[in-house]
């Protein structure tokens, strides 16, 4: 008996593993839109014509990323944001504790 309620349990794990794994990249996904729409907005180049480039600030609040961690990870992110014109000078993601971390120059 419990043999098969090992396997059970490992695969439990392994399906767990990948719900996980796929929240955290719908997550990232989200925070990679959110973070392109304000360097696209209009607004926000309307803002950057007239007083120049800005601070960008991103709560992150997830269960399953932390700020922290984004920060050191989201190299993808940060290529594709090369992309763009830079109406930003620095951008942090903070968390629910209101800490700040930089994400980019």
């Amino acid at each position: 008996m419990s043999v098969i309620s090992n396997e059970l349990d490992e695969d439990n794990q392994n399906n767990f593993k990948a719900e996980q794994y796929n929240k955290n990249e719908d997550f990232r996904d989200t925070l990679k839109e959110v973070i392109l729409k304000k360097y696209t907005k209009a607004s926000i180049g309307k803002v950057y014509e007239a007083f120049g480039k800005g601070i960008l600030l991103v709560g992150i609040y997830s269960p399953f990323d932390s700020a922290s961690k984004l920060v050191k990870s989201e190299v993808a992110l940060l290529k594709e944001l090369e992309k763009y014109e830079h109406r930003f000078k620095e951008i942090f993601f903070y968390n629910q504790k209101h800490q700040f971390y930089r994400f980019c120059p």
